[in-house]
């Protein structure tokens, strides 16, 4: 009896609990700020007009890409363009050239990659490519916006240069071997009794520092 009116007395006080609550004042607040970081439209972009995707191919008589420079600000600039290669072992940086942007618009500046001292022709492993992007007011002043564009992989079929971005690579192009080098040197190897170690696809020689123009890309599938 006793451990039976001690449970109607905590079920009292539960029921009557929401009614005390409800009596007790209380303030409604606006929601603050919704955070947007990431989602906002860049002042500058560069793209590859060829490649608008990450799984993008193109297929190109002339070894030459377009790089569109887009100006989302209200005010005209000046837009210096160079671009960075990786082609093998061989490290080297384009100087394409500038480009006044009107607000709310875009140019296009063409890029040569039979500028590149390396033939393209003669690739072991699929070149990279960043072009890096500096902004200012065509009025004069400082540089106002740096930006960089996705990475662009190419190397030659027969007459053509395709080109490709970042899906593609590693989807279609073994991750940069494209020519399956890898595969054959390890049938030769086992052909003959070897085994090799240590050879893959090689993505690391793809890798470009801050210092040659953009940011890494891991390559590896």
């Amino acid at each position: 009896m006793k451990s039976l009116l001690i449970s109607s007395t905590v079920l009292g006080l539960l029921l009557a609990t929401p009614a005390a609550h409800g009596s007790l004042p209380y303030t409604t607040h606006s929601a603050g700020p919704v955070c947007n970081e990431g989602t906002e439209t860049p002042p500058i972009e560069l793209t590859w007009k060829q490649l608008p995707g990450p799984g993008s191919i193109a297929k190109l008589a002339a070894p030459a890409v377009q790089l569109s420079i887009a100006n989302n600000t209200t005010t005209t600039l000046r837009v210096r363009v160079i671009v960075a290669g990786a082609l093998d072992e061989i490290r080297e940086t384009l100087e394409v050239g500038e480009a006044i942007v009107q607000p709310k618009s875009a140019s296009i500046l063409t890029v040569d990659l039979s500028r590149f001292k390396r033939g393209l022709g003669t690739l072991r492993f699929s070149g990279r490519m960043v072009a890096k992007g500096f902004a200012r007011p065509a009025s004069g002043g400082l540089v106002s916006n740096l930006v960089y564009s996705p990475s662009a992989y190419f190397h030659k079929e027969g007459s053509l240069l395709v080109a490709y971005r970042s899906d593609a690579l590693a989807l279609y192009y073994r991750a940069g071997d494209f020519a399956n080098r890898a595969e054959r040197q390890r049938r030769w190897a086992a052909g003959r009794g070897l085994r090799l170690v240590g050879i893959g696809t090689l993505g690391a020689g793809l890798n470009l520092t801050d210092n040659d123009g953009g940011p890494q890309e891991g390559t590896q599938p």
